[in-house]
């Protein structure tokens, strides 16, 4: 009977440890990381500022073993929030992956940039993760 309990609570801990909030992975800057959809990472700085990566809004390249005409385009949006006492808001920013280019400024100092989207063509049944990179603005 002991045993049989102490299966039911160690189950029960790792499962609500599972469904609790994902951990803020911390980055510098100029550095590249990947998030999933949902995952966060904080940009160490004075001013510190936490990205996650929300959803895909388009995706129209070209899917796997398709020859196809335009090589299409994909867009995401990263959520950018900064703390402290002068940040009390949030700010969307869409980034867009095509061949223009793919940065967008946050706070008037930081420059997002979006390196890549995976996987590297539509997939409706795969996951998504994007690459991004933050850099201060010169």
């Amino acid at each position: 009977m002991r045993w049989s309990l102490l299966a039911i609570v160690l189950v029960a801990g790792c499962a609500a440890s599972r469904h609790g909030a994902d951990p803020i992975r911390d980055v510098q800057p100029g550095e590249e990381f990947s998030l999933r959809i949902g995952e966060r990472a904080q940009l160490v700085d004075a001013r510190p500022v936490t990205f996650v990566f929300e959803h895909v809004l388009e995706d129209s390249r070209c899917a796997l073993n398709v020859k196809c005409v335009w090589e299409g385009r994909a867009s995401v949006v990263i959520r950018a929030a900064a703390s402290g006492a002068d940040h009390a808001g949030h700010s969307s920013v869409a980034l867009t992956l095509d061949t223009r280019g793919n940065d967008a400024t946050f706070d008037g100092r930081l420059r997002i940039s979006l390196v890549k989207l995976e996987p590297e063509a539509a997939h409706p049944e795969l996951d998504y993760w994007v690459t991004l990179r933050v850099d201060p603005v010169r």
